[in-house]
């Protein structure tokens, strides 16, 4: 009890009314937010207190997840299922109005028009009665062989028939007098669905009334959403926009439109390639500069290790002759 209390006062009042309590930020994408309110149109909310009420929303209405929904553009909104959910429902709910308006029209049509008074209609009733049991008489009297009883009875059939039409057209006629006095007024409202009566001011309060306005709006959301699906699938099934050939995209590039002949467009290529042309003969220049190095260093590296093994020679010969000389002044002494 105290839960629904509070809840209602905070619909009239807001969720802050006695200023201790901050109201908490919300997307529209959240849970708890109401997807038909930020679509502009909740029938919970709607059809309140009428006839096709729904119930208490369950979900919360706030205005600035709404205002957040609104200032998305078409192509943002479209890629949420909000839209389409309400739609399928609004469908449904005009879907079962249909249903509703033929049912109440043959019901209105039944009771402005019935067959016969019920009087009438008793009456009617035992003159079958009669005509049969005269017949089933004729048949039995033939079975037995009395032919005279039979054609009586057949005879007196005949004539209750011939009576009975005769009465259920006048019948008829009474019925129709009394419909037309007592039913005549009376129609089915095609927006609500409902049996009001044809009098000029009863129509005016019915139009004034909550559920009439509340199922003109549906009406009106639901066409709104159907020329939004129109136009987005119209828009799905364009062909993407041509591209631009490789000509037209470097058009810009020059102030010359004159100037982009196959001639120019040569030169422009050959000018792109030119660094790395450049760049190819700095590295080709420099394998040449090795190679040189290499080709020039590598005979004087031959000549110091010739001269190297001439001097090592010497210095062996040398050696050698020395210690000749020595083991030859040996045996003098």
């Amino acid at each position: 009890m105290v839960d629904a209390m509070r809840a209602m006062l905070d619909e009239l009042m807001g969720e802050d009314r006695d200023g201790d309590r901050q109201k908490p930020a919300r997307n529209f994408s959240d849970e708890d937010v109401c997807k038909y309110h930020i679509c502009g149109f909740c029938p919970h909310e709607e059809f309140d207190k009428t006839r096709t009420d729904f119930g208490a929303c369950p979900l919360v209405h706030d205005d600035r997840s709404k205002g957040q929904w609104e200032a998305l553009s078409d192509e943002e909104r479209a890629k949420y299922p909000y839209e389409r959910d309400l739609k399928k429902w609004l469908d449904k709910m005009v879907d079962d109005l249909g249903k509703k308006v033929k049912r109440n029209q043959e019901r209105l049509d039944s009771e402005a028009n019935p067959a016969f008074l019920p009087d009438d209609q008793a009456t009617i009733d035992k003159m079958g009665a009669r005509i049969t049991e005269l017949l089933a008489s004729s048949q039995t009297a033939g079975d037995q062989g009395n032919v005279d009883a039979a054609q009586a009875a057949a005879a007196q059939a005949d004539i209750v028939k011939a009576e009975k039409k005769a009465f259920e057209a006048d019948a008829k006629a009474r019925a129709t007098a009394n419909s037309s006095s007592r039913y005549g007024q009376q129609e089915v409202c095609q927006i609500s669905g409902l049996i009001i009566n044809s009098e000029e001011t009863r129509v005016r309060d019915h139009k004034m009334g909550r559920n009439y306005r509340s199922w003109c709006k549906l009406h009106e959301k639901l066409t709104e959403l159907n020329e939004t699906v129109k136009k987005r699938s119209e828009q799905a099934a364009l062909p993407p926009p041509p591209r631009l050939p490789n000509k037209d995209r470097e058009a810009p590039r020059s102030s010359n439109p004159d100037r982009h002949t196959p001639r120019d467009r040569e030169r422009d290529r050959e000018k792109r390639s030119e660094p790395d042309r450049r760049h190819s003969r700095d590295r080709e220049r420099e394998r040449d500069t090795v190679r040189s190095y290499r080709s020039s260093s590598r005979p004087d590296s031959d000549r110091h290790r010739s001269s190297s093994d001439r001097a090592s020679h010497r210095s062996r010969d040398s050696h050698r002759s020395s210690r000749d000389r020595h083991r030859s002044r040996s045996p003098e002494r």
